[in-house]
């Protein structure tokens, strides 16, 4: 079995005094490294997870379905070379109720690259299950996309087998992503405008698509990997319980691989997401949502980058939009491609937050306080 058709190349699996140990062997002429690193390939870290989960399932015959992942830890990058071997040590291995779990090192002979804990369940009933439920709640997924052809393929297969209904927005790729959405055919539904406009005008075509479409939900994912497409049972869940509410996934922001300047800027959103709403949220930076599509705010006010996110937030609370948080699965290896600009993206939030702040003094406290007194009254 072979990885992304021999992004890896399995040549054995063998039993140690702790599990078993697979080699494996690099194929650096695969194009996931021209395309996701172009002259400069590295492995991304989300294909060393899959990989390892793929290595598992023909060891053991049978089919794996991951339920969890931990402790991730990227401790040197992997460069690829032609007849580099690697090895994918698994031990603690155990059996669990529907399924096992396993410690996973990675490693050739000199350098360990990566060390994760997975979880596996062998029954696919709960991966079934989930696609019935999200048609049942009208709930689609959105998936913005801008270069990220490395990493696409895989996370909309793994969004598939838990959502029939993929809407993807080609904010204006110039990579080889429009080949690979349009070889999933009529499987997903691609929303393409030509020329890069930014994440919060992609979101923006996403949701209206799936206005269209008849959805009362829509979950948003990232197409780069960092997040989990088996945490969606997670936000079915939450959903059940909190209907019409925005479920908003939760990283683990203390985790060993998550960028420091990520965890400073988080919890500078959220100090000023708590002044202008009074609404105490552990990650207001994340993606990973599930957002009510019949209570959104007004799209038209939206900006067209990163920050329109944290807009989103804002004035979902004002509008008295219960904000339930869930705690999911992130990857941060240090290959990761990402577009966000630190200095003007991060300037664009900061102007943002100043703005928000004087409208939350004339608009968003107070309707809040008016929606509040309405409830107690009714």
């Amino acid at each position: 079995m072979n990885f992304l058709d021999n992004l890896f190349i399995i040549q054995s699996i063998d039993d140690t005094d702790t599990g078993f140990a697979a080699k494996l062997r690099c194929n650096p002429a695969h194009p996931v490294y021209q395309a996701h690193f172009p002259g400069n390939p590295i492995t991304p870290g989300a294909c060393l997870l899959k990989t390892a989960g793929e290595v598992l399932q023909q060891k053991l015959g049978r089919p794996l379905y991951m339920k969890a992942s931990k402790n991730i830890k990227y401790l040197n990058v992997l460069v690829p070379e032609e007849g580099k071997q690697v090895y994918f040590n698994f031990s603690s291995f155990a059996e669990i109720e529907n399924g096992c779990k396993t410690q996973v090192v990675i490693a050739d002979e000199t350098v360990v690259y990566s060390k994760m804990s997975l979880t596996f369940s062998y029954e696919p009933s709960d991966v079934i299950a989930i696609p019935t439920k999200m048609r049942q709640l009208k709930v689609c997924t959105v998936m913005p996309t801008y270069n990220n052809v490395g990493t696409l393929r895989d996370v909309v297969e793994r969004v598939l087998n838990y959502c029939a209904d993929v809407i993807v927005v080609n904010d204006g790729c110039t990579d080889h992503s429009a080949e690979v959405l349009a070889s999933f055919g009529e499987r997903i539904t691609v929303v393409d405008y030509g020329r890069n406009r930014g994440k919060g005008y992609a979101l923006k075509q996403g949701f209206e698509k799936a206005k269209a479409m008849g959805f009362d939900y829509a979950l948003t994912i990232d197409s780069d990997g960092q997040h989990f497409p088996e945490d969606i049972p997670l936000f079915v869940e939450a959903l059940e319980q909190h209907p019409g509410a925005l479920i908003v996934g939760s990283r683990n922001l203390k985790q060993d691989n998550m960028p420091g300047k990520n965890t400073f800027a988080n919890k500078f959103s959220n100090f000023w997401f708590r002044v202008q709403t009074g609404i105490d949220l552990p990650d207001t930076q994340t993606g990973y949502r599930l957002y009510p599509l019949n209570n959104m705010p007004c799209l038209a006010l939206l900006t067209y980058r990163y920050e329109a996110e944290l807009e989103l937030l804002v004035f979902s609370a004002w509008r008295g939009t219960d904000l339930v948080p869930i705690k999911v699965n992130v990857i941060y290896p240090e290959d990761r491609v990402t577009h966000f600009r630190p200095f003007w993206d991060f300037f664009r939030i900061t102007v943002l937050n100043t703005i928000l702040c004087l409208v939350a003094l004339v608009y968003g406290w107070p309707s809040r306080l008016i929606r509040k007194t309405r409830r107690q009254h009714e």
